[in-house]
């Protein structure tokens, strides 16, 4: 519950969140370039070394805000928006894919029926729990 309640929490603080991650990997950018130029480099070296030494920024935003993400959800509604893009794109893969389905599932549930109807259901006799109860005599 308690990571629910997180999630929900981060949902609508994400703004705040977003920019207090990117004022943090500035500022250690920054601490970065200062360091570079203390050594002797130019300014527009010592941020070209600092960029550089933090490597992928914005892949470094990305990993630090994926654990308090809703990715399931997320990536869910992306797939749905992209899959109907596509069928929008071309109506015929659209019609193919609906009987594929119809077809699947008509048959799944033919192919449950008769199981159901053979195997699961209790053979028409009394006593079906006795072993041989059918085979003695009633007298």
């Amino acid at each position: 519950m308690r990571a629910f309640l997180r999630r929900l929490r981060y949902r609508f603080r994400q703004r705040r969140i977003d920019r207090d991650l990117r004022e943090e990997i500035d500022a250690h950018r920054s601490m970065l370039q200062e360091r570079f130029e203390r050594t002797g480099l130019s300014p527009g070296d010592a941020l070209t070394e600092s960029r550089r030494a933090l490597g992928n920024v914005t892949l470094a935003r990305e990993d630090a805000r994926e654990p308090s993400r809703w990715t399931t959800i997320e990536s869910l509604g992306k797939d749905i928006r992209f899959g109907a893009r596509a069928l929008r794109r071309s109506p015929a893969l659209a019609a193919i894919a609906v009987l594929t389905l119809a077809l699947g599932i008509g048959a799944n549930t033919a192919i449950f029926t008769v199981v159901r109807t053979v195997v699961l259901r209790p053979l028409p006799y009394r006593e079906p729990d006795r072993p041989w109860s059918c085979l003695r005599d009633p007298g």
